[in-house]
């Protein structure tokens, strides 16, 4: 659940502060600064603030809250920091892939202290962060490929 809502706080930005939040992302894209970082300084809040708050209205469980709002930081959380951490990795992967629609240019260094913290709460060293980069890329083909074939199925074999 909190790898799904993790990033809803952009489609709120998207959706009510549109003018704004693009003109973050061309900021974000062109200079290579962190969303974060930008999305404060231009906007007055965060996606993670946005979704904790959307969380706290929602009546979220801490744990899933803490995924949430500390997936940019998880030596933060402290219900579950293990929940912050796989959030954390997920976006670290996504990023060094170039995969997402919201243009994160900032790829953490393999020897960046959060990155390689929460591989270690996951239980595994940066010596694997390659590997996992890797099978990250080969769920995304696969991923892709059952899209493709489920958007273009039926009508491609009509």
């Amino acid at each position: 659940m909190a790898g799904i809502l993790h990033d809803a706080g952009k489609l709120v930005l998207d959706r009510f502060f549109s003018p704004f939040f693009g003109a973050t992302l061309n900021t974000i894209r062109e200079k290579g600064l962190h969303s974060q970082q930008v999305a404060l300084e231009t906007l007055g809040t965060t996606h993670t603030y946005l979704c904790g708050y959307l969380g706290l209205n929602w009546g979220f469980l801490e744990d899933l809250m803490e995924g949430i709002t500390c997936q940019h930081d998880p030596s933060t959380a402290r219900s579950n920091p293990k929940l912050a951490s796989v959030i954390h990795l997920a976006n670290a992967i996504c990023n060094y892939l170039s995969y997402g629609i919201f243009g994160e240019v900032i790829r953490q260094s393999p020897d960046d202290p959060a990155l390689n913290q929460s591989l270690l709460k996951q239980g595994v060293g940066p010596h694997l962060l390659d590997q996992m980069i890797e099978a990250g890329e080969e769920q995304l083909k696969s991923a892709d490929r059952f899209m493709d074939a489920l958007l273009d199925g039926p009508a491609a074999a009509g």
